[in-house]
C-alpha cells in the first residue's frame, strides 16, 4: 500500500509542478472572477506540498487531511466543468467520470488521514 502512496504522492507533485508550467490547461476550469494566474500558482504550490507532506512519514497524516480537504474544494469546480455546455475535460462522460474519480480522491486523502 505503501507504494500505491508513494504514486500518489508523486502525482500530486507532478500535477502542482504542471499547473506551474503549464497553467493555461487549467484556466478554462477556472470560474470568471478568479485571478487564474494566482489560482494556478497557489494550487500548484499546495499540491507540491501535500505530495511532499504524503512521502514524509512524519507528516503522512497532515498530508492525508490536507488531500482530504483539497480534493473537496476542488469538487465544485468539477461540477462546474461537467455541467458547462463544453467541458475542460474533453466531453460531458469523461467530465463525470472525472466527478467520480473526485470522490475516490476524497475517501482517500481520508483513509490516508485516520491511517497514518
Amino acid at each position: 500500500m505503501i507504494y500505491l502512496l508513494h504514486f500518489f504522492a508523486i502525482l500530486m507533485i507532478a500535477a502542482g509542478i504542471n499547473h506551474l508550467i503549464n497553467p493555461k490547461f487549467y484556466n478554462q476550469m477556472i470560474p470568471r472572477g478568479i485571478n487564474r494566474r494566482f489560482a494556478n500558482v497557489s494550487s500548484g504550490f499546495i499540491e507540491i506540498v501535500i505530495g511532499i507532506a504524503l512521502i514524509w512519514p512524519v507528516y503522512r497524516s497532515l498530508g492525508g487531511l490536507a488531500v482530504f480537504v483539497l480534493m473537496i474544494a476542488f469538487l465544485p469546480l468539477h461540477i462546474w466543468d461537467f455541467l458547462k455546455d463544453k467541458p475542460a475535460f474533453i466531453s460531458k462522460k469523461i467530465a463525470f467520470i472525472r466527478i467520480i474519480i473526485q470522490f475516490v480522491l476524497i475517501y482517500y486523502g481520508w483513509w490516508i488521514w485516520i491511517s497514518y
